[in-house]
C-alpha cells in the first residue's frame, strides 16, 4: 500500500496523474460535462450558475407585489416613483424568503429543470417554504401578523407565477439533463445556436 501511495504521489507531482478522463457519473456535487450546473447537493452558489432562472423568479415576486398593489389601490393614475418603491418594498420580504430557502431545496440544480414534472416538484417544494418565510419576514418588518388569508393567497399566487415562469424557462432554454447520456429537450433558443 505504501508503495502504491508513493507512486501515486510521484505521478501527481509530475503532472501525469489528472482527473481529465475520470467518469464522475453518480458523484454528488460533480460537474456535468454538458452544462455547468452542479448535480447533487444544493447550495447558494447554484443561483449564480442559473442567473436567467433566478432573474425570472425575482420578476415573478415583483409581479406578485404589483398585482397586490393594483388590486388594493384602485387609482387610475400612472404609477409614480412612490408606487414603484412600494411594490419593491412589498416584494422584498418574499425575495429574501425565497433566496434563503429555495437553493437549499434544489430550486437551482440541473435536476429542477430536467422535465416539466421536475419543475412542478421543485417549485412546489421551494414555494411551500420560501413564501411562508417571506410572509413571516413581512410580518416582522411591518410589526403585525399578516392574516391567514394573505398567507394562503400569497402561497397560491406566487407558486402559480413561479411554475408558469419556470415552465416557460424550459420551453425557451430547454431542459437540463443529469443522465450520463446527456439527452435533453431543446428549447426555442437552441434553434439560434
Amino acid at each position: 500500500v505504501n508503495e502504491f501511495v508513493r507512486k501515486a504521489e510521484e505521478a501527481f507531482e509530475s503532472g501525469s496523474l489528472t482527473a481529465q478522463n475520470t467518469n464522475w457519473s453518480g458523484q454528488a456535487g460533480a460537474e456535468n460535462e454538458r452544462n455547468s450546473v452542479p448535480i447533487g447537493d444544493s447550495f447558494y452558489s447554484d443561483i449564480l450558475s442559473r442567473p436567467g432562472l433566478y432573474t425570472g423568479d425575482v420578476l415573478m415576486f415583483i409581479l406578485f407585489a404589483y398585482i397586490g398593489h393594483i388590486s388594493h389601490h384602485s387609482g387610475a393614475e400612472e404609477p409614480g416613483l412612490s408606487e414603484v418603491y412600494q411594490v419593491l418594498i412589498t416584494a422584498l420580504p418574499f425575495l429574501i424568503g425565497w433566496t434563503l430557502s429555495a437553493p437549499l431545496l434544489s430550486a437551482y440544480t440541473s435536476d429542477c429543470t430536467s422535465s416539466r414534472k421536475a419543475v412542478i416538484a421543485s417549485t412546489l417544494r421551494s414555494a411551500c417554504v420560501g413564501v411562508p418565510l417571506g410572509v413571516a419576514i413581512r410580518g416582522l418588518v411591518t410589526s403585525h401578523v399578516p392574516p391567514a388569508s394573505f398567507a394562503v393567497i400569497s402561497l397560491i399566487v406566487c407558486t402559480t407565477l413561479l411554475m408558469t415562469w419556470r415552465n416557460m424557462y424550459i420551453t425557451i432554454v430547454g431542459t437540463t439533463s443529469t443522465s450520463t447520456s446527456g439527452n435533453r429537450k431543446a428549447g426555442i433558443l437552441d434553434g439560434f445556436k
